[in-house]
Formats: C-alpha cells, sequence, structure tokens
C-alpha cells in the first residue's frame, strides 16, 4: 500500500479500509477467472481456504456501524456466478 498510494496510513495518504477494498478487488478479479468445481463441496473448501487468507475487517465506519453493512465479497460473487452472471 505504501508503494502503490507513495505513501503512508500515518500519513493519511491511505486507510485501513483502503486495504480492505484492495483485497477485495484482488479477490473478484481472481474468482473471476478462477475454475470452479461441479462439486460443491469441492468449491467451498476452496473459499473457505482463500476467506482464511483474507484479513478480518474489525475497523468500521460509523455509517457502516449505523447501517449494519457488512461486505462478503467471496460470497457475492459465487452467488452471482451459480445464477450465471459471468461478469461479477
Amino acid at each position: 500500500m505504501v508503494d502503490a498510494f507513495g505513501g503512508g496510513s500515518g500519513q493519511g495518504i491511505w486507510t485501513q479500509r483502503d486495504s480492505f477494498i484492495a483485497t477485495e478487488i484482488g479477490l473478484i478479479l481472481f474468482l473471476r477467472e478462477m475454475k470452479l468445481s461441479i462439486v460443491p463441496a469441492d468449491t467451498i473448501k476452496i473459499l473457505d481456504e482463500l476467506a482464511g487468507l483474507l484479513p478480518t475487517q474489525t475497523v468500521r465506519s460509523e455509517e457502516q456501524i449505523a447501517l449494519q453493512y457488512f461486505f462478503d465479497t467471496a460470497c457475492t460473487v459465487l452467488a452471482g456466478r451459480a445464477h450465471g452472471f459471468n461478469r461479477c
């Protein structure tokens, strides 16, 4: 993040939320190219392993807390693909 933004979060150049968003975008791009197994249990296992690699999003804005907005990228992409939306 420091290299990409030219400075650190301590300087106010990016926030931890920005790092979460960057991770989610990377995951979406990866999942768009991933070949899903026809065996649901295999797909769930792979997604569970991927989720274990992601940072926990424990930092929430006041707006997110008020709206109880919790986004799960992997499940959203998988649900879209399961319904035939290949451009998720």
